[in-house]
């Protein structure tokens, strides 16, 4: 999602571009991986920068967080940000900007990979799971239970929790 920007930074404030996209891959990092975005965004001129209003879809394809099978997490993200030039685009001479501000790179590029991959770690989920009602792995042979029994015991407890469960046991009874 990368736009060249040169003429709309050269229009008046308020001058505006509306773009809309398909299956646009967005390198995203771990755990996220490179989901694939649909949507739109508009972008308008203001007096110092470029303000763009993105609404995005997409979807994360990362590991559930109980039986570590492949887990696919809808990603939706609406963000207003402001980029900034780097360079004058009349005179070429490098612009300040705003500390922690996007960017417009040096030949009027303007990215919306950082923004989103800032949105995206936001929205995806803690602990992601491949369906709601993921049995997740047995503790003590490391079955997937969504696969079926697994043929441990429920009483096949670590000795260190045995006193935790016979604890338990007396707090019920009385």
């Amino acid at each position: 999602m990368r736009f060249n920007v040169s003429q709309l930074l050269k229009e008046r404030v308020g001058a505006t571009r509306s773009f809309t996209f398909e299956d646009e891959p967005v390198e995203l990092g771990e755990p996220l991986g490179a989901p694939v975005f649909d949507g739109e965004a508009r972008l308008t001129r203001t007096d110092q920068a470029i303000l763009v209003d993105a609404k995005l879809r997409g979807e994360s394809v990362e590991e559930c967080s109980r039986c570590l099978e492949p887990a696919r997490v809808p990603l939706r993200l609406h963000f207003a940000e402001e980029y900034f030039p780097s360079i004058d685009v009349y005179m070429g001479a490098p612009l300040p900007a705003p500390a922690d501000a996007f960017r417009i790179d040096h030949n009027h590029i303007l990215d919306l990979a950082d923004a989103v991959q800032q949105y995206a770690f936001t929205v995806a989920p803690m602990a992601p799971l491949c369906r709601p009602d993921c049995a997740g792995l047995c503790p003590t042979c490391g079955a997937n239970r969504n696969e079926g029994a697994c043929g441990c015991r429920e009483d096949d407890l670590n000795p260190q929790m045995a006193a935790l469960l016979a604890w338990r046991e007396t707090e019920l009874e009385e």
